[in-house]
């Protein structure tokens, strides 16, 4: 069964990146022999009946716009499925990290390429990569075009009970997820790219969509649902401390 615990993770969901830093003394150090490392971004999404690890009736922090099932949602088993790696399993987590949103009056794309540049600039002169180790998280993806899943007549992410068999076939990649690797790529230190696009991709049943509010007003095809997809995001950067 889920646990009723209640995780306070406010994740960046539009074109944003969380960075983490994490000193060397607070991260778990590696024992034994090394074993063959895991793609932990190479997976599926399978449905767990232990899902979710927590009540959304029993978390004071879940804002009412992500509080689908408080909104009426019907449905409840996009909150059970877990992501499953390849070659591996994801350890789950109780760690937690909070995450800030920077709104900029110009175009959002610019912005955002000048603001991860001058920060990877910073950490390049400034960061002791012995003692700290480096985190972004990528970009996730928004579900507002039903034709990239190949159903032009559903209305966005409305109605959507399970998750996509095939990714997402839009037009071209995610440009903001497009920016954040070519300027990762010009870093000197070493980072670690939490990489949650494509995966959260197949998601397209994680959204409010027209649960964000008990008035059942608007769609939302951008934030996510909790619990949900980003409590797997949580695993994954739990997973990289523990060194998979």
């Amino acid at each position: 069964m889920g646990s009723s615990t209640c995780y306070s993770l406010e994740f960046v969901t539009v074109v944003a990146v969380s960075v983490f830093f994490i000193t060397h003394a607070n991260s778990v150090k590696e024992t034994g022999k090394k074993e063959k490392k895991c793609d932990l971004y190479d997976g599926r999404w399978v449905l767990d009946e232990s899902y979710p690890l927590y009540s959304s009736k029993q978390c004071p922090l879940i804002l009412e716009q992500f509080n689908c099932i408080g909104n009426g949602r019907p449905d409840q088993d996009y909150q059970k499925y877990r992501w499953q790696p390849n070659n591996c399993n994801l350890p789950r987590w109780d760690q937690i990290q909070d995450g800030n949103v920077i709104r900029r009056d110009m175009d959002r794309l610019a912005a955002y390429e000048k603001a991860l540049t001058t920060l990877t600039k910073w950490i390049d002169q400034n960061v002791d990569a012995k003692k700290i180790k480096i985190f972004f998280q990528g970009v996730s993806p928004d579900h507002w075009n039903s034709s990239d899943w190949g159903t032009p007549l559903t209305q966005r992410c409305a109605g959507q009970p399970e998750p996509l068999v095939k990714p997402v076939e839009a037009t071209g990649k995610n440009q903001a997820n497009v920016v954040l690797e070519e300027v990762l790529r010009k870093m000197r230190k070493p980072i670690h790219l939490l990489d949650i696009n494509e995966m959260s991709q197949f998601r397209v049943d994680g959204h409010p969509s027209m649960y964000g509010n008990p008035r059942k007003i608007g769609m939302d095809c951008t934030h996510w649902c909790l619990p949900g997809v980003p409590d797997v995001w949580n695993e994954l950067l739990y997973a990289t401390f523990l060194g998979l």
